[in-house]
């Protein structure tokens, strides 16, 4: 997923990677638990792009009260921006990290738990940026990032989709 450049208008959908540019690991499965990982989106040189909203995905076998599993995570995960350098520039989870489906409830709002017949779960949380309507603003090759820092081998599926909008004439390169 990347991309899609129209004559009209310029969208974003595209998955969180680790190379920040569609072209790296997109499935968070994995044990990051001694090793954090980071999951990011990052514009090319002087482009400014618009986030207005990020969709996680979670699949596994598990029950309401874990993280694809029925115990909460360790460590948690971690969503911020940074320049290019890695240095925060916002916090974007108020210093709580993420360590069951309830916590992605307290920054989503809309998150929704489905159980299959085959004993798997998903769980979609769709956040939208600034319920005032202004999204998050990636410019200077700025970075959008989700911080993974435990063990999540136990899931089936783990990703991270952003959409949004090419916005160098709104917000300037």
């Amino acid at each position: 997923m990347g991309v899609f450049d129209r004559s009209d208008f310029t969208h974003i959908f595209a998955y969180l990677d680790t190379n920040g540019d569609g072209s790296g690991v997109f499935n968070g499965i994995g044990d990051y638990s001694s090793s954090p990982a980071d999951f990011f989106i990052q514009p090319p040189v002087n482009a400014v792009w618009a986030i207005e909203r990020m969709i996680v995905s979670i699949q596994g076998d598990c029950g309401r009260g874990g993280y694809g599993q029925e115990a909460a995570l360790v460590n948690g995960i971690h969503i911020k921006t940074t320049n290019s350098a890695g240095d925060t520039l916002l916090d974007l989870d108020c210093a709580c990290a993420i360590k069951d489906e309830f916590q992605w409830g307290a920054l989503c709002f809309d998150v929704s738990h489905k159980e299959t017949n085959e004993g798997n779960t998903w769980v979609f949380a769709r956040w939208t940026f600034g319920k005032s309507g202004l999204p998050v603003v990636l410019r200077h090759q700025d970075r959008l990032v989700v911080t993974l820092n435990d063990d999540f081998e136990h899931l089936s599926a783990h990703r991270f989709q952003v959409q949004g909008a090419i916005a160098n004439y709104l917000y300037g390169s």
